[in-house]
């Protein structure tokens, strides 16, 4: 398990520093520190030395082991290791949404958990009363078409979830995985017993399948779907109904025309 998130609060606090103290001395804004604790982001390996230098122990003490002496809180980590997301910030200590295109899946998939990979893809901020600032969002523009009326190219805002038991069963997840990349399903939760994740499509063409645990890399919970779509032009059908209204509404203007010039 990686402990680095727990290992540098507990030895900032043991030392008495807070995070903008530490900040300080380590060339950094307070609101990346408080990235490093909760685990959203991981220091450059400059960082890292200069942090062991600081409170004198080594690279794999300050990472592999638990050096207060207590089990990280459950709901920090699920399944086998401790969940680590890489994020950004703006000006303002501010987390960036990233979004995730097609063309940067392949990559995403090596890259997820660095830092500077993060970074380099498109970032904006969402100002909208429904993104709330205490959380970490994601958006990933949908490959295929198995989860209908979603389409491809599509793009989906989601929430990080950072304990898998949270899933709920039947919402709808974008899974990072080993062997497919990034996957968009309503989702089953079988972490409890068998350990896997039960994978549903919306288009009853694809064959439900099992996630199993050791395959999962990061969960995502949707919370919105933004498509550059406008509805189409209407059937044949639709036109014709809508031309006898109106040439039933002409005949009533003509009608009541009439009777008015008697």
């Amino acid at each position: 398990m990686n402990f680095l998130p727990y290992n540098i609060r507990y030895l900032r606090k043991n030392k008495g520093l807070t995070q903008s103290a530490l900040a300080q001395m380590l060339g950094l804004k307070r609101a990346v520190v408080g990235s490093y604790e909760e685990g959203k982001a991981q220091p450059k390996l400059e960082t890292l030395r200069l942090i062991c230098q600081l409170f004198d122990c080594t690279l794999d003490e300050l990472v592999e082991q638990n050096l207060d002496g207590h089990t990280p809180h459950p709901a920090h980590a699920s399944g086998k290791s401790l969940r680590v997301l890489s994020v950004t910030v703006d000006s303002l200590g501010k987390e960036n949404i990233a979004v995730v295109p097609i063309k940067a899946v392949s990559g995403y998939l090596s890259g997820y958990a660095d830092p500077q990979f993060v970074g380099q893809l498109p970032q904006f901020a969402l100002p909208l009363p429904e993104i709330a600032a205490h959380r970490s969002y994601r958006i990933f523009q949908i490959k295929g078409h198995s989860m209908t009326p979603v389409q491809q190219g599509d793009y989906i805002l989601a929430e990080y979830v950072a304990n898998w038991m949270e899933i709920h069963d039947y919402q709808t997840y974008v899974v990072l995985t080993k062997t497919d990349g990034v996957v968009y399903k309503r989702v089953i939760n079988k972490l409890k017993g068998e350990q896997m994740l039960f994978m549903l499509s919306d288009n009853g063409e694809y064959e439900p399948y099992p996630l199993l645990v050791t395959d999962i890399l990061e969960v995502w919970k949707s919370v919105g779907h933004l498509a550059f779509r406008l509805p189409g032009t209407a059937d044949q059908g639709r036109v014709d109904q809508l031309e006898k209204v109106l040439e039933m509404m002409r005949q009533e203007i003509d009608l009541i025309k009439g009777r008015q010039g008697r």
